[in-house]
């Protein structure tokens, strides 16, 4: 990357990223998370997807920082945004946020959100000085395979769930303690979506729903995201509820369910995930073998537009 200071001689120029951006993206990105960074992968999906709009700041010809909208469901997602170090502080991601809430109020948005992690000050000024307000805190998990029977066991009350679940399946959310404080957002790897009649029915076809039942009805519930790309198979689990009994049984299912999906040659197929902060479902998935990284713990942040 050019030198910083004489880059920052020249005057910050805002733009949407094009499909040629991407190697100078990749080697922004590598500059702050070398070898693991998405954003390179995805970019030209970005760029061609029109649910996604990435923007771009150059400063004397140079990309030093970049943040992507992503519409969907009549709200806004700012995700993947990344400043160079040297230019970290300089308001950056200030002026990419307010493109962003212009952008979201010209497409006549409900709200606009970004997620950040707990512990980053700078970001949350940011966020409270343009008017965001905490909307919830999800925790980070993560889980291996199982690795015996014992481990890998799981009641015959756990099942896959069907198309003519939905109506059990919204209404048992609906009915979760957190629903209106956070816990009606599903996240899907980096970006967060409401959870809707639609994108419950689209899991549903696709079998990555699973429900615990006892009695007459729903005790537990989790929805996942499952998906084959480039030969790699990855499980995200995207929203768990229920009590802390039923949750533990589905944590065990989703670990059993990883240990049969994973590819060939795949020794290990991790299965991670974002959930919302809440004492039962923590507690659920400790007692199911899942772990917690406080360092990749989420924020989200909404605006009302």
């Amino acid at each position: 990357m050019e030198d910083a200071l004489t880059a920052s001689a020249a005057a910050p120029v805002l733009r949407e990223g094009t499909a040629a951006d991407e190697r100078a993206v990749g080697e922004l990105c590598e500059s702050i998370y070398p070898g693991t960074d998405h954003v390179p992968w995805y970019w030209t999906r970005f760029v061609r997807d029109p649910g996604t709009q990435p923007w771009v700041i150059e400063i004397g010809g140079v990309i030093t920082a970049l943040a992507v909208l992503d519409v969907r469901e009549g709200a806004g997602w700012v995700h993947s945004a990344r400043v160079a170090p040297a230019f970290r502080g300089g308001g950056l991601f200030t002026r990419l946020l307010r493109r962003h809430t212009e952008e979201s109020r010209r497409r006549a948005l409900s709200h606009l959100r970004f997620a950040t992690h707990p512990g980053n000050e700078a970001m949350h000024r940011v966020a409270e000085r343009e008017g965001f307000r905490l909307h919830a805190t999800y925790r980070y998990v993560s889980s291996c395979a199982p690795t015996g029977e014992g481990d890998a066991a799981a009641p015959g009350d756990v099942r896959q769930l069907e198309p003519a679940d939905l109506d059990a399946l919204e209404a048992f959310l609906r009915s979760t303690g957190g629903w209106t404080s956070g816990n009606d957002l599903c996240c899907a790897a980096w970006t967060w979506r409401d959870v809707t009649p639609d994108l419950l029915r689209s899991m549903l076809a696709r079998g990555t729903a699973y429900g615990f039942e006892a009695g007459r009805g729903l005790e537990g519930a989790a929805l996942t995201c499952q998906d084959l790309e480039d030969d790699y198979r990855w499980f995200f689990l995207s929203w768990i509820g229920g009590t802390e009994r039923s949750i533990g049984f589905l944590g065990r299912r989703l670990r059993r369910e990883v240990a049969t999906a994973k590819p060939d040659g795949d020794e290990e197929s991790p299965l991670c995930g974002m959930v919302f902060d809440d004492p039962a479902a923590l507690a659920g998935l400790a007692q199911a073998g899942f772990h917690f990284d406080p360092d990749e713990d989420m924020d989200v942040l909404e605006l009302a537009l």
